[in-house]
C-alpha cells in the first residue's frame, strides 16, 4: 500500500496534496485488493438470482462454527446482484452522504501460527461517483470452535461502528455455508486454469491463439440454481417463510453436528397473481 502512495506522490505530487486521507485511501485499497486476487489461487463467485432472493430471507443459527467458514480457494471476489445488496447496503454505507450499491466483495484467508485471518473488502457504487468505493474488514479465528455469528457481531472495521459489517459478513458466510450443504448446486467454470494447460500443450501458431483467450477468460464458480422452488399452504397472504443455515444432531445418541439449510418458502405464492390483479 505504501507503494501505491509513493508512486501517486511522484506522478501526481500536486493532486496527492488535494486529497484526504480517505481519498487517497480509497484507491490504493481496491488496487490492493485486485493485487492480491491476482497472484493467488482465485475464482469469482457468482450466487444465481434465486439463490440471493434465497439468503436474503434466511438467517444464520447462532451454533454455527467459525470452522465452516471456508473459502473454496484463497481469494474469491462474491459478486453481489440486487437481492444481497439491498440485504447489506443499508447498513455497510450508512456513514455515506450518498446511495451505495454493493457490487462485490474480496475475500482473502490467511492462517498465520495459531490464527486464521479472513480480510473483506466490499466493492461499492455511488451514482455520480466515476470511482468505486471501498470498506475494509478483518476477523481473526484464534479458536474455529466459536460461534461464527459473535465473530461477525464483535468485528471491529475501521471506523469503530460493528453494527456497519454485520450484514455483510453474514451474506458472504450465508453464500459459503451454502455451498458446504448437501445438495448445493453450483457450476465451476475454471476457465483460467483449463486454457492455460492447453497453452502448455500447444504450440507454434496455436499459442497467440490461445493467450488471446486466456487474457479474456476468468475462473468463475455459478452457484444455486436457476429458478426457486416454492411451496405454500393456507388461506393466508403471500409471505416469506425464513429459512436457516445451522447446525443439526444426528448420528448415535444425535451425539454428531452436520451443517443444513433450509430454504425460504413463499407462502401462498398463488395468491401474488391474484393481489396483483386486483390492484388494477
Amino acid at each position: 500500500m505504501e507503494l501505491l502512495v509513493e508512486a501517486m506522490r511522484i506522478n501526481n505530487p500536486q493532486f496527492l496534496r488535494t486529497m484526504t486521507q480517505d481519498e487517497v485511501q480509497r484507491p490504493v485499497l481496491l488496487a490492493s485488493a485486485a493485487a492480491l486476487y491476482q497472484v493467488r489461487p482465485h475464482a469469482v463467485i457468482e450466487p444465481t438470482a434465486a439463490l440471493q432472493t434465497w439468503l436474503a430471507q434466511t438467517d444464520i443459527g447462532e451454533d454455527v462454527p467459525a470452522s465452516l467458514f471456508r473459502l473454496p480457494v484463497p481469494a474469491v471476489f462474491l459478486r453481489f446482484g440486487p437481492q444481497m445488496a439491498a440485504a447489506v447496503d443499508p447498513t455497510l454505507w450508512s456513514t455515506l452522504d450518498r446511495p451505495c450499491t454493493t457490487t462485490g466483495i474480496y475475500i482473502f484467508e490467511t492462517c498465520v501460527d495459531e490464527r486464521r485471518d479472513i480480510v473483506f473488502l466490499a466493492v461499492g457504487s455511488a451514482p455520480g461517483n466515476p470511482q468505486d468505493l471501498p470498506y475494509a474488514l478483518q476477523l481473526c479465528f484464534t479458536d474455529e470452535r466459536d460461534s461464527l455469528v459473535d465473530h461477525a457481531l464483535n468485528a471491529a472495521p475501521r471506523d469503530g461502528n460493528a453494527a456497519t459489517a454485520v450484514a455483510m459478513v453474514q451474506m458472504c458466510t450465508k453464500v459459503l455455508l451454502y455451498l458446504q450443504t448437501p445438495g448445493a448446486i453450483r457450476t465451476d467454470e475454471l476457465r483460467r486454469d483449463e486454457t492455460a494447460a492447453r497453452l502448455a500443450r500447444a504450440g507454434g501458431k496455436k499459442v497467440s491463439k490461445l493467450e488471446r483467450r486466456l487474457a479474456s477468460r476468468y475462473n468463475r464458480i455459478i452457484v444455486g440454481p436457476t429458478q426457486a422452488i416454492q411451496y405454500g399452504s393456507g388461506e393466508v397472504a403471500p409471505h416469506w417463510r425464513r429459512g436457516h443455515l445451522r447446525m443439526q444432531a444426528h448420528g448415535p445418541q444425535f451425539s454428531l453436528r452436520k451443517l443444513i439449510f433450509i430454504a425460504p418458502t413463499l407462502i401462498r405464492a398463488d395468491r401474488l397473481g391474484a393481489s396483483a390483479s386486483g390492484n388494477h
